[in-house]
């Protein structure tokens, strides 16, 4: 099947200090706790650069894109 793949979405007032790429940390955590070697799949608007920060800081690279969105996928 397809790969797993993670949204979030925050408050205005959240955003922007960290509180996303904790989120998408213990997700991924959760996740490898119950399939441990799958890859984690992430969609980010490029127009949404705190989003892209996020997920970087979260552990994961962009592995293609297209004309509107980046592809990320978790590294282990």
């Amino acid at each position: 099947g397809d790969p797993p793949t993670i949204s979030v979405s925050l408050a205005p007032d959240a955003r922007g200090v960290g509180i996303g790429s904790r989120v998408i940390r213990r997700a991924v955590e959760a996740f490898r706790e119950q399939r441990c070697g799958d890859p984690i799949l992430a969609q980010i608007k490029k127009s949404n650069s705190v989003s892209l920060r996020a997920f970087w800081d979260a552990g994961f690279g962009v592995v293609s894109e297209d004309a509107g969105k980046w592809v990320l996928e978790h590294r282990i």
